[in-house]
Order: C-alpha cells, then structure tokens, then sequence
C-alpha cells in the first residue's frame, strides 16, 4: 500500500519554506508544487534505499525523512540551481531516475553528487520529473542551452511542458524571478523595492538599468539591498541592454558586476563612475577577458582610480575583445604615463576591435611624453582606416611636439585639448596643422590652454584655410586663455573667412571692449553664428557704451544668434547693460542669456522684468548675483508670477545663498563647493517673503516648461541593441608584430598579486560580503564599513604605480638599461587575425557563477582562454588572500 502524505507531514514542510522578505513577504514566499512518498538511495553507487518525501518547490527539491516514531527532519534540501542532469537508470523500469547535482565542499572545491530516486509508479517519476523543469523553467528565462538540466530520459518520459508559457511583461525577461530565486540560493533577503524599481524601468519600455536610482542602493540606509544578489540576477538577462551604477559606496558592486560579465551576453553598455570603493577593478577586466560571448560595446569607467592591476586586467579584455569597442572613457583615471601606454599598447593588439572605436576620453590622466608616444604611434598606425568621431584629451600633460605631427591625421569631429599647455609658438603650429587638415570637425575645445596672440594667429590663420568646413558648422571654444586685445585683433582679422563657426566662446580672456567691439565687426558677415560667449572679459569702461552699442546692432542684424553670454568680471557692466535688458522687449531671436555677476542693481531687474513682459522667446536667463534685494527679484519675477509671461523656463534663483543669508542658520558650510553666496541681508520676515516668492517662481517656470523633466537616467547616446562585428584589418596593420605583452608587477614573497588570484576576488557568494545595512550571520566582519577593502580584493601595492617615477626619461631608461639582456627578440612579422573564440562548455548555471581562470595576456591571434574553474556557491567560510606570487624580473614600477 503506497504512503500518503498527512496533515502533519505537510505542517512541517511549510515550516521548511521559510519566507524571505522580512516585513514585506510579497510574492517571495516559496511554494510547494509536488509532493509524495519515493524510495532513494544515498549516492548513485548505492544499493540501499531509504523512505522520504520529495517536495518540489518553486526553488528547490527537499527531502524529508520521518522516523518510525513519527520524527520529522530535512535529509537534504537542492537548489534547482544545482541540478544538473536527470537521466534514466539502465535496466530498470520507467520508476527509476538519477538526479545529479553539485555541491561546494568545505574546501571550496566543487563536488558531484546524485541519488537514485525509486517511485511507486512510472507515472509519478514523470510527475516529478517534470515539475522540476516546469519551476526551472520559469527561474532560467534566457539562459543558454549550456546552462539548463541535462535530461537524459527517452521521449516518452518527457512529457512536453505548457506551450502558453508566458514572462510578465514588467519582469524584465524574467529577471525578477531570478531575483528572488538568487535571493533563496544565497538565503538573502529580497526587497520589495527593487522588484518595484525593475517593473518601474520596464512600465517605461526602459533597456538600461540604472541601480543608482533604486531605493536601498546606499547600503548605510535603513533599505539597504542585496545589491550582489541583484545584480548577478543580470547573468543571464536578455531584456537589459545597459547597467549604470554612479557614486555609489557599495563594497559588493564591483565584485557583483565582474559576476554579471562573465556570463552575459546581451549588455552593451556598462556604466561604473565615481565609485566610493577601496575594491579592485580587476573583476571587471577579468570577466571581459574570459566571456568570449559578451557584447559590452559601451564602457565607461571614468572617475575611478585604476590600479596597475586593475588596468592590466582591463587592457587584456580590450585586446581580446570579440567584437567592435565603440566608446571608452576613462577620464579621471590617475592613469600615469606608463598605464597609458598599456591602453594604446591594448587597442594595437586588436585592431579588429580599436578601429571601429568612435569616442575615446582619456582626459585628465598623465601622459606627459611615454603616454605622448603611445597616443603618437596609434595615430600613425590608423590613418585612414580608423572610425574615431570623438577624442577627448582634457587635462592630461600632452606633449604637442610629440602628438602634433600624428594628431592631423586623426581628422576627429570633436576634438577636446583643453587644459594642456601650448608652450611656443612652433607648438601651436603644430595645432594650426591640425584645424586645418581636419574635413569634418564639428567642436574644437582649447579652453586654458595659455594662448596667447602668436599662437591666436596660427590656429586662426590654419582654420581660415580649411576649405573643407561646412557652414555654420563648427564650435569654437578659446575660453580662459590669453589672447588679450592683440590676439583678439588677430582672431578678428581672420574671422570674416569664418562662415563655418556655430560657436564661438572667447570668455575670460582679458580682452578689452575696444577689440571686442572689433570682434564683433569682423563677424558682421558671418549669418551662421548661433552661440557667441563674450563674458569674463576687462571691459574699459571708455569703450564701454560702444561696445554695447555694437553689441546691440549685432543682436539686431544676426536673428541666427540664440545665446548670448555677458557673464560679468568684476565690477561688472552695471548701467551700461541696460540697453541690451531693454532689447530683449523686442528680440524674438535669443533663446538663453547670461548676464549674471554684472551689479546690475534693482533697477537692472526691473527693466529685465518689464522686457520679460513682452519677449516670447527666451528660455533661459542668468541674472542672479546681481546685488538685487527683495524688491529687486520681485520686479524681475512679476512678470512670471502672474504667468504674463509663459515662455521663460529657466531662471537662475539665489535659493541657497537666501538659505545661507538666513539668520538663524550662519554661513555657508566650511567645505562648500557652491560658488560664493550672494550678499543679501535680510531679517526674518524679509527671509521668509523671499524664500516664499521664489519658491512660487519655480512653480510658475515648471507650468512653463512642455513636459516634466523624467526622474528616469536616459543616455544622452542610445544604449546599442545590435552587436557590432569586428572590422576586416587592414593588410599593414595585420603585417605589424604586436605589442609585448603586460609585464607582471614585482611584489614582495608575501604580498597579494592578482594576476595570479583568479575570481576569488569575485566571490559570487554573498555569504563571503557584506551586503550594507542588512544583517548576516555570513558577513566576515562586524561592523563592516564600506570604506574598507575586504581582502577578496586588498591587492598588494594596488594603489601605487611607482613611487618614486612621475613618466620622467631616467627612470625609464634605468629601466632599459637593466631589462636589456633579458629582452627577448620582437616576434617575425605575422598576419593580423581577429580574436578567435570558442564555445565555452557546456555546464550548468552554477558554473556560470564560478572563478574566472587567469591567464596571461596574448595577442590577438590567440584563443580566449576560456578554461574555468570552481564554480562558488554557498559557503560559511571567508574568500582565502589571493596566492603569494613569483618573484619576476620586473622593475619596482611594475614593468619590464
């Protein structure tokens, strides 16, 4: 007579299913699907067979043993993750199955285990059977043929699952599913707030996840979040194109994220700026470099400091990408001389991929001449055959005399140099070569870079030649240099040739109101001018009234004009103004404005508000810092408040200097990065009467504006949905031998090296991580802060490049001089060939969460090393240090 299970029996298996979710258990509860009386064995060589009950859950497959006394207790409890196969028993009937699943043992070494289950019936091992694929079904929405149970069962055991099977459109491809089921492997609590934020990205037919928006991403918050959990439910995720994470302290991200990568195959773009985080990049460029299938096409890892490590680990994946990188930025990197010679060094051992890049932002790193080399011979290499639209370079010590003679032939359409340091006038040649080579540039950025009249007249003179130039097409940006009143008599004398400015910025420049009265002669005829920045100049005040005047007649004549900036230096245009705030009654051209810092008084406002009365094209004015008291901003706001204009969307407000001015609330914080506050004193009631008008305004200019702004991150460049293939390289290119490899850092006997750490560092069990504000018995540390590096990814010497080597030449030519007998010959000359992949092999999802194998970088003629090892799972014990590393014959600075 077969066995029922009884009330009692049921009692105690819900007692097993142990909700997660704390307060909010909404829909993460378990359920029980299937449950009855079968026979099992305790491993596959087993003969004997023991009573328990298989239940089938919505996660796992529990086996509970009952005594002859009527004791309960859990004999095992799988995770339908951990499943591998289910096959059939040779030479026994349709009763019998295998279940094989894996384990990680206490030495963090991955076991296969399985039992022999014996049914009173066929048609209950059928039952089981397939109840455990219908629940892993719904959990492994999206995951590869590689990475689902193995059934080997004869057809007619399989009975077909439900053909309406359907995802939730607002589960994001399943991912909410994977989610909760993650949550059960790791036994951490989901929240209820990041399931709402994936249905709220997916209700607005969003494809990139931005978790900086998510309730609970700050982990000392009261809803801090699972955020390994959460991210690693991305593995295998097919709807989410993007993932952005931005200024977040969270000591699991990076690790979670290297996760991600390894296995996915559909995010282009991945996001991680300005991370708060002691913890290694290297995950990130090791999870690259080993998922061949990867489609990451985007990659921004700006505002982060890279270590040495970290950026090897990065150049590796970038010279084994499989398909076409498009945009790289690394911008605020502190990447010295020699890691900038690693990234060009990177894109020559894959030109298959590099030669498709269109943005590249390398500003404010250090490339002084190493790095000047590197970017020098990379230009000379691609010309012609390269895709560049972008390249940013702001701030990062270029040598002109190095990086002129190859940058003509990068022919950009943006090309940003602001901040470097034009030295001479033979320099700034070399930049008037460019401007003039250059067929399509669009925006050319030389703000800062100390300009002064001689080297006005070559980049003025150079560009005027260019005949390639479109009109009305290219933005000019000299800002904040030192053209003076003879470099402004220079650039005048060219600017009549100069029909193809949009934009033209000279702000900050020391020029005095004569020579820009004559600027603005010389662009009489130029139509196409949209944008003209004339502010933070020395204005004589003799010249003053003309220069308005001029400015004034311009206005009227250029009805192309739009904006418009008068930004004052000190001690502003004051009166002289007026006339351009009485203009503006009639001007049905200019759309923006920026007079702010000129004193202009409450008078100054009170023309500006009656011209506001009628003007029904401006946008947005700058006026604020102006000496204006209440009655000033009143009059300024009229206009707004009783909606007799409502056009005008934008208006600079002093709402924080009013807050600082309050009496009750001192100054202006210490360390305050927000500009000096306005001087305005005011008693209590003045404060209040303020506050409240401005508050209004700000209603008053939202009603104006078309739509509300969305509070949802959308990419200023649509996330790719299409994966760009590699490029056929051209036939000098594949000729040339590549690059040497990345030398490995010599560190102490004792001291961590991640090139020999494998994905330790990317423990994907949460058990080994503090995951913030949320309790756990696993968490390696009490009181674990964010701010502290956890020893996954504590890399000996992981901040410092060299100590004692700023890129300068003795340094590196010690370096030479003691590697010299060790150099090995360049290779011979080969054919170029595009980065070959294979087909990873095949496993099941828990191999999809294993440690990353470290290699060796290599050439782009090589395979991938796509060998993985241990897959992690759920584990009580802390990740072990990363393995002490052979002492090499590299210099202290990490490189042969």
């Amino acid at each position: 007579m077969a066995l029922e299970v009884g009330e009692a029996d049921d009692a105690f298996i819900e007692e097993q299913l142990v909700p997660l979710g704390g307060q909010f258990t909404y829909g993460f509860t378990d359920q029980v699907l299937y449950r009855t009386w079968i026979e099992r064995s305790q491993n596959l060589k087993s003969k004997s067979f023991d009573k328990r009950i298989i239940v089938v859950t919505k996660y796992k497959v529990l086996l509970i043993k009952k005594s002859v006394i009527g004791k309960r207790s859990l004999d095992r409890a799988i995770h339908l993750y951990d499943i591998t196969e289910l096959n059939a028993v040779d030479s026994e009937g349709p009763e019998h199955f295998e279940l094989l699943y894996q384990v990680i043992d206490k030495n963090d070494k991955k076991e296969d285990l399985g039992i022999h289950v014996k049914c009173p019936t066929g048609a209950v091992a059928t039952s089981i059977i397939k109840n455990i694929r219908t629940a892993y079904r719904k959990i492994t929405v999206g995951f590869p043929e590689e990475y689902q149970i193995k059934i080997g069962l004869p057809p007619e055991r399989v009975e077909r699952l439900d053909p309406n099977f359907t995802v939730h459109p607002l589960s994001a491809g399943g991912l909410i599913d994977q989610y909760i089921s993650l949550s059960y492997y790791y036994n951490t609590k989901p929240t209820l707030d990041f399931v709402r934020h994936i249905e709220g990205v997916c209700a607005v037919n969003s494809i990139d996840l931005d978790l900086t928006e998510c309730p609970g991403i700050d982990p000392s918050s009261e809803l801090g979040f699972n955020l390994f959990t959460g991210i690693t439910s991305l593995r295998h995720n097919t709807y989410f194109r993007g993932v952005r994470v931005h200024g977040v302290a969270h000591p699991s991200v990076l690790n979670a994220v290297g996760t991600a990568l390894s296995t996915n195959r559909t995010l282009t773009r991945v996001v991680l700026t300005d991370l708060h985080t002691e913890q290694s990049f290297v995950p990130i460029g090791k999870a690259l470099a080993t998922n061949a299938h990867h489609a990451v096409q985007y990659l921004n890892l700006s505002k982060n400091k890279l270590s040495f490590q970290a950026l090897a680990s990065l150049c590796d994946a970038i010279s084994k990408f499989p398909h076409a990188l498009l945009r790289l930025d690394l911008s605020y990197c502190e990447i010295p001389p020699k890691g900038v010679e690693m990234v060009f060094n990177s894109f020559e051992r894959n030109f298959g991929s590099s030669l498709r890049l269109q943005h590249l932002d390398l500003s404010h790193n250090k490339f002084q001449d190493q790095g000047s080399l590197a970017l020098a011979g990379w230009l000379a290499k691609i010309k012609g055959c390269h895709s560049l639209v972008s390249l940013v370079l702001e701030t990062s010590q270029l040598n002109f005399s190095i990086v002129g003679p190859p940058l003509r032939v990068a022919n950009v359409q943006l090309l940003n140099l602001s901040n470097n340091r034009i030295t001479d006038r033979a320099t700034a040649r070399y930049l008037g070569d460019v401007v003039e080579c250059y067929t399509g540039l669009t925006n050319l950025d030389l703000t800062n870079m100390r300009i002064g009249p001689e080297a006005t007249e070559e980049i003025a003179t150079m560009m005027a030649r260019n005949k390639f130039l479109s009109a009305g097409s290219v933005t000019l940006n000299l800002a904040q240099n030192e053209l003076g009143q003879k470099g402004a008599v220079q650039l005048a004398r060219f600017l009549p040739q100069s029909q193809f400015l949009k934009s033209l910025d000279i702000s900050n420049n020391k020029i005095p109101a004569k020579a820009l009265s004559e600027i603005l002669l010389a662009l009489g005829s130029t139509k196409t001018l949209e944008t003209l920045n004339l502010g933070r100049n020395i204005l004589n005040n003799n010249d003053v009234d003309v220069f308005i005047s001029n400015l004034s007649e311009y206005i009227t004549q250029h009805p192309n004009l739009k904006t418009l900036g008068l930004r004052g230096a000190k001690p502003g245009l004051g009166v002289a103004l007026y006339p351009i705030l009485m203009l503006l009654a009639r001007n049905q051209s200019l759309t923006h404005l920026d007079v702010s810092d000129n004193n202009l008084k409450d008078l100054g406002a009170s023309i500006a508000g009656e011209a506001l009365r009628t003007n029904s094209t401006l946008l947005h004015l700058d006026i604020d810092r102006n000496g204006f008291t209440i009655s000033g901003w009143m009059a300024l706001t009229s206009p707004i408040i009783f909606r007799t204009n409502r056009h005008l969307q934008h208006l600079s407000l002093p709402l924080k200097p009013v807050l600082y001015a309050n009496p009750s609330s001192a100054t202006a914080p210490e360390n305050s990065k927000e500009k000096e506050p306005e001087n305005i004193s005011l008693n209590r009631p003045q404060y209040e009467q303020l506050l409240d008008l401005l508050v209004r305004v700000d209603q008053r200019l939202k009603m104006n504006r078309p739509t509300p702004p969305s509070t949802l991150h959308t990419p200023s460049i649509p996330t790719p949905t299409t994966v760009v293939p590699l490029i056929d390289i051209p036939e000098h290119l594949s000729l040339l031998a590549p690059p040497p490899p990345i030398a490995r850092r010599r560190t102490s006997p004792n001291a961590n090296d991640s090139d020999t750490a494998t994905v330790s560092s990317i423990s994907t069990s949460p058990t080994n991580i503090s995951m913030g504000s949320e309790e756990s018995e696993f968490s390696p540390q009490s009181g674990f802060s964010p701010a502290q590096p956890t020893n996954a990814t504590d890399w000996a010497e992981d901040d410092s490049w060299d100590e004692n080597n700023n890129g300068g030449e003795e340094d590196d030519e010690e370096e030479d001089e003691e590697s010299e007998e060790e150099e090995e010959l360049p290779p011979a000359p080969v054919k170029r060939q595009s980065p070959v992949t294979t087909q990873p092999v095949s496993s099941p999802l828990t191999q999809s969460v294993r440690k990353l194998s470290t290699s060796q970088p290599t050439s782009p003629v090589q395979s991938p090393n796509l060998n993985q090892g241990q897959s992690l799972k759920k584990s009580n014990t802390s990740v072990p240090p990363p393995p002490a590393p052979a002492v090499n014959n590299a210099d202290d600075d990490g490189l042969l």
